[in-house]
């Protein structure tokens, strides 16, 4: 008749449940690539994640109900000492699957491995408190047993609700880390000739990690030799990060006169404005006195396309301010979807 008992039983039942989701989003995850998946599978041990995540919840909903009818009538039992002890035999094998599947998490990067860590650790602590309800029952505290149950109800919840939170981003498409954006634009950084990496995009699928960039070259260079810096920079960033990776180069000629002068005055009017996160592919062609010039602005996420003309107007005044020779000033506005990049050309 205890609640609690009833409510580590469930519990103790929906991890069998989530073994069950766990070992199938496994095997699904490892299916190698198709005509429908060619970026593989990798993403259905967040699926198998979520499932869990979600029956956990659903657990927790149920033990709220029941435990709050315990709560307003109070049940009494004499748990017997070989429950007591049945239970109690339980906790150190609930905890030892639990740094079981810890250790397997950390070495795997495992979405559903890690909820089933929670699953196993949360179950040895509940199950440690339903053995103080069962042997305060053998003393007349009754009223405890259905408290008990809402505060493992309570933990289930939480523990469901944080690992839901934790699989639908990278489900829908998360940004990278600064950490991951940083190794790959050093990586690209590091070979002579490549510089203002810009536009840096990770998508995940599973331990399969594609990246795309653009890098500022020599405008001068043959397309030869452009074509065989980009392969050489994609090699660099495999075998630094892991990632694979595809290059669009932007040809830039940094050896007009002017070219030097011009971009500080970006820069300057880009540090003016808070909105601005940086700038890229600036060219300066033409003599001084008809100069023309294009450059793309960078904002942030959080500013308003509304806010683009606005922004475009008034970069474009305060560069012919700090450059009057200026003839035509060509702008693009895009957003900066990643941390970690200057976006300022190197």
């Amino acid at each position: 008749g205890s609640i609690a008992l009833i409510a580590d039983s469930i519990d103790s039942l929906f991890d069998v449940v989530g073994a069950g989701v766990l070992l199938t989003g496994f095997y699904w995850s490892r299916k190698p690539r198709d005509r429908e998946h060619p970026f593989g599978h990798g993403r259905m041990d967040l699926v198998a994640g979520l499932i869990m995540s979600i029956l956990l919840i659903v657990v927790s909903v149920e033990l709220v109900r029941a435990s709050v009818h315990r709560i307003l009538h109070t049940n009494e039992y004499v748990a017997a000492w070989w429950v007591i002890g049945v239970v109690a035999l339980t906790i150190p094998l609930k905890e030892w699957l639990a740094r079981f599947a810890h250790g397997i998490a950390a070495r795997t990067g495992s979405a559903s491995l890690e909820a089933g860590y929670w699953y196993q650790r949360f179950d040895a602590i509940t199950s440690s408190v339903v053995c103080i309800g069962l042997i305060l029952s053998r003393y007349g505290w009754w009223g405890v047993d259905g408290w008990i149950g809402l505060a493992i109800a309570g933990v289930i919840a939480w523990t469901g609700i944080r690992l839901v939170l934790g699989a639908i981003g990278p489900l829908i498409g998360e940004a990278p880390s600064e950490e991951e954006v940083t190794a790959v634009v050093q990586a690209a950084g590091r070979l002579d000739g490549a510089r203002g990496v810009h536009d840096v995009i990770i998508h995940k699928y599973g331990d399969v990690k594609l990246v795309s960039l653009h890098v500022e070259v020599d405008a001068r260079k043959s397309a030869l030799d452009v074509h065989d810096l980009a392969e050489r920079v994609e090699d660099e960033i495999e075998r630094a990060t892991g990632c694979k990776a595809i290059v669009h180069v932007d040809p830039v000629d940094r050896t007009h006169p002017s070219y030097e002068h011009v971009r500080k005055c970006v820069a300057e009017v880009a540090a003016q404005d808070s909105r601005i996160a940086g700038f890229h592919d600036l060219r300066v062609w033409g003599d001084r006195g008809v100069l023309d010039m294009s450059v793309d602005i960078v904002v942030g996420l959080t500013v308003a396309t509304a806010e683009y003309p606005e922004i475009e107007s008034a970069v474009r005044a305060r560069i012919r301010t700090c450059e009057p020779g200026l003839r035509d000033v060509v702008i693009g506005m895009e957003v900066a979807y990643s941390r970690g990049e200057s976006g300022v050309p190197g």
